[in-house]
């Protein structure tokens, strides 16, 4: 069994293909005295390819959608829109999902948090990708939370993304996590942050992947 959420202290830069570029860069400053990272946790992309592996269909549908020129917009849409609507309808097991949602009854089950994905491909040395999978804020409940870490996963096949990194979708089955964390634009009493591969891609997860950071 792999090891599906990791808290920020247990994160640093060199765990980049376990969080994301994003879950590792907080974790890193999660470290530095003085500064207020807000409580977050990374759900790594051992959760993602768990994920992945409960739909092998989706294997022909990857290849078929990295052979697409970025201009040919339509195919990428619809190619990328199957993609999406086969992850979000896989359930996460049960021990998973035990898992993610685990640390909510530390940081409160009803707080609102934030759902970011957090990719192994972007906020890198050398390129970025950053901006491109999905964010959200303001989710409450450990149910509403496993669905939208499951958004942020299947974010990595939105159309834009496709455009721009076709040729990384190969390896879409190692980038993807989320973290959940503390939403810092908004009015509500939001109190913690959730990724999906950092709840808090990693999936990335409250991680994704996939990580999360509200900033």
């Amino acid at each position: 069994m792999g090891c599906y959420v990791l808290g920020f202290q247990e994160i640093d830069q060199t765990q980049v293909a376990v969080v994301g570029g994003k879950g590792a860069n907080l974790g890193e400053l999660s470290r530095i005295e003085g500064l207020r990272v807000p409580a977050c946790f990374c759900v790594t992309t051992d959760a993602f390819q768990r994920i992945m592996a409960e739909a092998p269909s989706i294997d022909d549908r990857l290849d078929r959608l990295s052979r697409l020129k970025p201009d040919d917009r339509e195919s990428i849409r619809a190619l990328s829109a199957e993609i999406r609507q086969t992850i979000e309808g896989i359930a996460i097991p049960d021990d998973l999902a035990a898992a993610i949602t685990r640390p909510l009854a530390r940081l409160g089950e009803q707080a609102c948090y934030a759902v970011r994905s957090s990719a192994t491909a972007e906020d890198l040395p050398t390129a970025s990708f950053a901006g491109q999978k999905d964010t959200y804020l303001n989710v409450v409940g450990p149910a509403a939370i496993l669905q939208h870490v499951s958004r942020c996963w299947a974010s990595l096949f939105t159309e834009r993304a496709g455009s721009s990194s076709g040729r990384l979708l190969r390896a879409g089955r190692r980038r993807v996590g989320s973290s959940p964390t503390k939403p810092p634009l908004t009015r509500r009493p939001s109190r913690r942050l959730c990724r999906a591969r950092c709840i808090g891609p990693g999936a990335t997860a409250p991680t994704a992947s996939s990580g999360t950071t509200g900033f």
